[in-house]
């Protein structure tokens, strides 16, 4: 298509990310003579008749999202129509099988959308025979070619043929909280995680509490009192919640979970520690060996037989969730002292680790096929050469989300031997490797500690340093948190699409 735009309002629509989508990216604009069957030229910005034939759910969040667009009071204000038999002015969204025009615009070469691999969500705005198309490879794609089509309406852009819009992301997977503080949040904030270009809800922080085990969520009878049935029930009902918002979005649910559970660090109050004494029975009990005290020791039988159940529970309640980023060794998270532990004398922390993320891997694939297992660097990766076998003998189904630095505080985008050594071997043994990143804040905002973070500007270079590598997703640490600051959403999006952009460029 062809934006026939003043200097101001192009830079208005680069402000809000259209600009690096269309212009930034050497893929996102193609250009072509002007194709006589495209029609007069179309404005953007008055509401349009609409075609939308399919119903799922992210079908019923285009309508919502077209009525922003047009600034409507809601889906029920379009004309919509809800068949594929469009006319000469009229706009059509749905996926790229239930385009009428798509034979039509593959064979006179204005359509490249069919040759994106399912895996990068993708979209294309076209114009042909006067009617506007705005077509998605997944339902993720076709939400992302609304959102921009909403950046169009807003500046009142006039289209005609001869070029194609298109915007693919690069980056295969995007996992980006909904929302730290103030759990669960509102559907506005998985919307917004959605529009800043996530493919992955990460629906909990391992600093949530009994957010972050599943017995905070299901209750087993093996361990009734593990969890208070009154915050379980609560939360249950919170994650539904966003499970449905997700799914409003297009977008997969991961649970970040900290197991085992153990009384806690100095963070936690001392009735809260003693209070987790009386959850278990003593004889389940083992100590830690730091100052974070008890944990529930999973050499013993009943334990194991505790997380069956809890598996069981969980994945029947929630089987959308298909990723658990195990943390560990944090936040009430831990296991048993290796000296003094009689039934884990002698077995290593990273032995009940990672006899923990395979039975995890092996009960969960039970009742939810397809799960993951990832775990990370964060209190391992001191002995590089151990944690790299480690993760070597670890199930296809496992994988890592690794920072640079260990954790995904760091204002730095360094590439370094372990990270290339490590996306390797996960390529090798078929694992997941997700790069563990600050995208959208710092810890000098979260925690008050002063660093650097040379926010937009950074995502550009960090996002890069994560393509080189060829990851197979990048996750935002922090995310969501109550509020985001527009900047940075935008520059994700932005370069989630085209990595090797020109910083400076995008971020103007």
């Amino acid at each position: 298509m062809y934006l026939r735009l003043k200097r101001r309002d192009f830079l208005a629509i680069s402000a809000l990310g259209v600009g690096t989508s269309v212009l930034g990216n050497r893929a996102a604009a193609e250009s072509g003579p002007v194709d006589s069957a495209a029609g007069p030229p179309i404005t953007l910005q008055k509401p349009m008749p609409v075609h939308v034939p399919g119903t799922t759910r992210v079908h019923e969040t285009v309508l919502r999202e077209l009525a922003v667009a047009f600034g409507v009071t809601g889906p029920e204000a379009l004309e919509l129509h809800r068949n594929a038999e469009v006319s000469p002015g009229t706009l059509f969204v749905g996926l790229l099988e239930e385009a009428p025009a798509t034979r039509d615009l593959v064979k006179t070469g204005r359509m490249n959308l069919h040759n994106v691999p399912p895996a990068r969500d993708a979209y294309e705005i076209v114009v042909q025979d006067g009617v506007v198309y705005v077509l998605g490879n997944t339902p993720r794609g076709m939400l992302q070619g609304v959102y921009t089509l909403q950046e169009l309406v807003r500046q009142g852009a006039v289209i005609d043929g001869g070029q194609t819009i298109r915007g693919t992301f690069q980056i295969r997977e995007r996992y980006i909280h909904q929302r730290f503080n103030g759990w669960p949040g509102e559907a506005a904030d998985v919307r917004y995680i959605s529009h800043m270009g996530a493919s992955h809800c990460l629906m909990t922080h391992d600093w949530m509490g009994n957010l972050r085990h599943m017995q905070g969520y299901v209750t087993s009878p093996l361990f009734p009192d593990a969890v208070d049935p009154a915050t379980v029930k609560e939360s249950r009902d919170f994650l539904r919640t966003i499970i449905g918002n997700c799914l409003d979005h297009g977008l997969e649910c991961a649970l970040w979970m900290t197991e085992l559970p153990c009384q806690g660090g100095p963070w936690t109050p001392e009735e809260v520690r003693q209070r987790f004494l009386s959850r278990y029975p003593a004889e389940v009990l083992s100590d830690s060996g730091t100052y974070q005290g008890k944990v529930i020791c999973f050499s013993r039988p009943k334990i194991q037989e505790f997380y069956r159940d809890l598996i069981s529970r969980f994945f029947t309640e929630f089987p959308e969730i298909g990723t658990i980023f195990l943390f560990g060794l944090d936040a009430d998270g831990e296991f048993c002292d290796p000296e003094s532990c009689p039934r884990c004398k002698g077995m290593s922390k990273f032995d009940q680790r990672d006899r923990l993320i395979r039975f995890l891997i092996e009960e969960g694939q039970k009742v939810r096929p397809g799960l993951r297992v990832l775990t990370t660097g964060w209190g391992w990766s001191g002995n590089t050469e151990e944690f790299l076998v480690r993760q070597k003998a670890l199930p296809s189904s496992s994988g890592l989300f690794l920072a640079a630095e260990t954790d995904g505080w760091q204002p730095e985008r360094q590439s370094h031997d372990l990270l290339w050594t490590a996306r390797a071997l996960c390529r090798e043994q078929g694992q997941k490797f997700v790069g563990y990143d600050d995208l959208q804040w710092g810890d000098d905002t979260v925690h008050d500690v002063n660093d650097i973070q040379d926010f937009p500007l950074g995502i550009a270079a960090k996002i890069r340093r994560w393509h080189e590598l060829e990851v197979d997703g990048i996750f935002d640490h922090w995310g969501g948190f109550n509020h985001n600051v527009s900047c940075n959403s935008i520059a994700s999006r932005a370069f989630f699409m085209n990595p090797l952009a020109d910083p400076e460029t995008v971020c103007r």
